[in-house]
C-alpha cells in the first residue's frame, strides 16, 4: 500500500502541480516586472537553467535512480511477502515499526538512506584530528534485506584520514 501511495503522489505532483507551479511562475513574473518604477528586472534565465548535463551524465543517473526505485519496491513486497505468507517475525517486526514520517519521505528514509547511511554516518572512536579513528558497523542478514535490521557497532576501528576542516 505505501508504493501505491508513493506512485499516486507522483501522479498528482506530475498532473496538478507542477502546471500550477508554471501558471503562478509565469504570474509573478509578469506582476513584479513593473514593481519599484521599472527598477526590478525579471531574470531572464532561472539559475538552475544555466547548468547543463551532458546526456550521457543524464542517462546514468536516472538509471541509478530507477535502479534504486525498482529495488525498493521489490525489496518492500518481499518483506511483505516474508511477513504475511512466510509469517517471519523480523518482517512482522519490521513492518510493525514506529513511523516518524509518511508516504515517499518514509520510503526514502527505509529503502535508500538506510542501506547508504553508514558510508556517512560513522561513529568516531578517537579525537578528530589529522588522522582519526572510526568505528565498523555491521547489520544482521543479507545486504537485500539490510533495512529490516539496525547497524550495530563491532569491536573493530579503521584508521582515516581527516579531510575536512573544522577551522
Amino acid at each position: 500500500l505505501g508504493a501505491v501511495g508513493a506512485l499516486l503522489a507522483t501522479a498528482f505532483n506530475i498532473c496538478v502541480h507542477k502546471p500550477c507551479t508554471a501558471l503562478l511562475r509565469r504570474w509573478r513574473s509578469t506582476e513584479q516586472v513593473g514593481t519599484q518604477g521599472g527598477a526590478y528586472a525579471a531574470p531572464t534565465q532561472p539559475t538552475h537553467e544555466k547548468i547543463h548535463m551532458d546526456f550521457r551524465t543524464q542517462v546514468t543517473a536516472y538509471t541509478a535512480f530507477a535502479y534504486l526505485f525498482v529495488a525498493g519496491l521489490i525489496r518492500e513486497y518481499a518483506i511483505l511477502f516474508r511477513a504475511l505468507v512466510l509469517q517471519d517475525e523480523v518482517a512482522k517486526k519490521f513492518l510493525a515499526r514506529e513511523k516518524w514520517t509518511t508516504g515517499w519521505v518514509q520510503w526514502y528514509l527505509v529503502h535508500i538512506y538506510s542501506m547508504y547511511v553508514d558510508i556517512f554516518n560513522r561513529p568516531i572512536a578517537s579525537a578528530p584530528d589529522s588522522c582519526f579513528e572510526v568505528v565498523k558497523r555491521r547489520r544482521k542478514g543479507c545486504s537485500f534485506f539490510a533495512p529490516m535490521h539496525e547497524l550495530e557497532n563491532t569491536a573493530h576501528v579503521k584508521r582515516c584520514l581527516n579531510l575536512a576542516s573544522y577551522n
